[in-house]
């Protein structure tokens, strides 16, 4: 443990419960509240496009059952959103989730709140201090503080590890009973049934009621013009991803901000092994996060630059200027997925494509019990030994006109639980 992670676990705790003594010290009893707008909190700053999947279903559905304006509480001062809507409001709070930047972001936030009739968490995988039991805690005050306001609060589709940090858990419990908490996924819907099962729904990520891209830039035209050429050519394509933060977490790793020693190797022997396997794979290596330290595009890029010549061809980069719309479109045109992001997968699974999971705190297994797939996803093991590796993914491409058509059977009812995140935002004006 470096001296930096030290100081963050001892520092941690004590600037959480300052900040919270702060912020809830700025609240009286008469504060006038406007009950203009729906708030909503990212996930996080711009760059990853799971969260963008997620904060683009969001709003363009809040859009479309409210004429209020829409305000995004941004984590960053150069984060912009605009590209989803170029009329939301937004609201920086950066400093927010630092251990010593806070004062000025909390002002922001409970002004803002002041201003909301509702406000909504998207919960992601993020509310169950896995990554960092100090970012958990500062979106529930979040949620304590729009509660005291007597503001409408929810955590829109959230995922819940059944290794959960305990304080989190603890202070999920006392919020829990006046938080609306929309569980996207079955095996995640038990275990906060068993922290506080009051308010407690079982929805599907917002993220399945994104809409492919229906507007190509310059890059995507050519990458989707590249796969209609394959398919002329009878070729099969796989889209592809490795996670970073994913692997450490499916190896074991302790906290989630560590790394995988040798990925890069391992993720490259992987590819290697799948293109070997059959001569008309074709994988089209996709990002959904280039965000350092812990970028797939930068694991994605290195294994391109050092793939024998004889197969580097059949590896087709789309690691660079793509949307979350983007990915969609292109996971929709391939005959299965490879991943080890939620969201990635759940582009996937959203057009019925056949998605093959690393699973990671058992959180995939839980988006697979929705779709009756979970053989769908592999542990560390197997994703640690290219031979089994490739031996799963080419048995799961063979086998993905079957996969289509059950996934496509119940893609309408995941919808469905999927627009359920937003019931309570019907008829407002």
């Amino acid at each position: 443990m470096n001296i930096k992670t030290s100081l963050i676990k001892v520092l941690g705790p004590l600037s959480d419960a300052a900040v919270r003594r702060f912020v809830l010290r700025k609240l009286t009893a008469d504060d006038k509240r406007e009950q203009s707008s729906h708030v909503v909190l990212a996930p996080s700053s711009r760059g990853n496009l799971g969260d963008e999947a997620m904060l683009t279903s969001t709003i363009t559905t809040l859009r479309a059952m409210s004429s209020l304006p829409v305000t995004v509480l941004c984590h960053r001062t150069d984060d912009d959103w605009s590209h989803i809507d170029p009329s939301i409001t937004q609201v920086s709070i950066e400093g927010f989730f630092s251990p010593a930047l806070w004062a000025h972001a909390s002002d922001q936030l409970v002004s803002t709140l002041k201003r909301a009739r509702t406000f909504s968490v998207l919960g992601a995988d993020i509310m169950d201090g896995a990554y960092s039991s100090s970012r958990t805690f500062r979106r529930l005050l979040m949620l304590e503080v729009a509660l005291k306001l007597g503001v409408d609060a929810t955590i829109l589709g959230f995922s819940y590890s059944d290794k959960a940090n305990p304080d989190s858990m603890a202070y999920l419990s006392r919020l829990g009973p006046n938080v609306t908490k929309y569980a996207r996924d079955p095996l995640s819907f038990e275990r906060l049934r068993r922290i506080c099962s009051d308010r407690l729904e079982l929805v599907a990520d917002t993220a399945f009621l994104l809409r492919p891209s229906d507007s190509l830039s310059e890059q995507m035209a050519v990458l989707t013009g590249k796969i209609a050429e394959l398919r002329t050519q009878g070729k099969k394509i796989i889209a592809f991803n490795a996670n970073p933060l994913g692997a450490a977490m499916s190896a074991g790793a302790k906290r989630g901000n560590e790394s995988v020693s040798g990925l890069d190797s391992l993720v490259q022997r992987n590819v290697e092994s799948i293109l070997r396997s059959d001569p008309a794979i074709h994988l089209i290596a996709i990002s959904h996060d280039p965000r350092e330290p812990h970028s797939d595009a930068r694991v994605l890029e290195d294994v391109a630059a050092s793939l024998p010549a004889d197969i580097s061809a059949r590896f087709v980069l789309a690691t660079r200027g793509i949307s979350a719309r983007d990915v969609k479109l292109l996971c929709s045109m391939t005959d299965l997925v490879v991943t080890g992001r939620m969201h990635m997968g759940i582009a996937a699974l959203g057009t019925a494509t056949p998605c093959y999971f690393l699973d990671f705190q058992g959180k995939v297994r839980g988006l697979l019990r929705h779709f009756e797939i979970e053989e769908m996803c592999c542990d560390w093991a197997t994703y640690s030994s290219p031979e089994l590796y490739s031996e799963q993914v080419t048995r799961f491409l063979k086998e993905s006109p079957h996969y289509k058509e059950k996934l496509a059977a119940r893609l309408p009812s995941i919808k469905q639980l999927a627009a359920k995140n937003f019931e309570r935002f019907k008829d407002q004006v």
